[in-house]
């Protein structure tokens, strides 16, 4: 189609007397008439869920950490107290060597 064949899409014409125009009627549109009504309802309702996803995982990191932390300080507590305990029983085996060494030292020195 060449370009002077062209029309262009123009609501106003113009009749068979000097100075008479007359417009068209407009295509009806092929949205409904309440499309940014319903467009903005799909909004507000992706919105929520996004909220509602959001506020859920929030909870869900909340109590994760809270079981993490408290976890990791029973496990503190633990090791600190198997730790005591060893310190406690070497502490005590060393007392016993000691007190061996001792005995000895003095049996040696009554029988010298």
């Amino acid at each position: 189609m060449l370009l002077s064949q062209r029309r262009t899409k123009c609501r106003e014409f113009t009749g068979p007397t000097p100075h008479s125009v007359a417009l068209r009627a407009k295509f009806p549109s092929r949205r409904p008439v309440d499309h940014l009504i319903l467009d903005r309802q799909k909004q507000d309702a992706a919105r929520e869920e996004i909220q509602d996803f959001t506020k859920n995982q929030q909870s869900f990191n909340m109590k994760t950490w809270w079981l993490q932390t408290s976890d990791r300080r029973f496990l503190q507590g633990s090791v600190q107290r198997q730790v005591g305990a060893a310190l406690t029983q070497q502490e005590v085996h060393v007392d016993q060597r000691r007190d061996r060494e001792m005995i000895q030292r003095t049996e040696r020195k009554e029988t010298d």
